[in-house]
């Protein structure tokens, strides 16, 4: 299946522990059992996510991308607390809000280890 994402996300199959992490405003191919993780179904339902099922969807995707990426980045970068995230340029507001997610799965991650142990 393949999708295009706004953010970054990490699918996990509870079964086998397999993930599957898919780039901040990209295209990604990912397994069908992604369809069944609670966070993939929450990003479609809020338009975070979007499946792919022609290439026509995915030409008008490309075309879109273009036209509203800076948008939601500033966006973005305005929820995550990016300061000066309206002035800054695409590449170096991209690369904020990556290093800026990043940062957030990575307590995110320390904190469930404290809640496991």
């Amino acid at each position: 299946m393949k999708i295009y994402t706004k953010r970054a996300f990490e699918f996990r199959n509870h079964t086998t522990q397999e993930t599957v992490q898919t780039a901040f405003m990209g295209f990604t191919v990912v397994p069908d059992w992604v369809r069944n993780d609670l966070m993939f179904r929450q990003g479609v339902s809020t338009g975070s996510i979007s499946v792919i099922e022609t290439a026509a969807q995915q030409k008008a995707l490309e075309n879109g991308v273009e036209d509203t990426e800076l948008t939601d980045l500033r966006a973005r970068g305005k929820e995550l607390g990016i300061k000066n995230a309206s002035q800054m340029g695409k590449e170096k507001l991209k690369a904020a809000v990556t290093a800026a997610e990043e940062a957030l799965k990575a307590a995110s991650g320390a904190s469930e280890a404290v809640k496991e142990g």
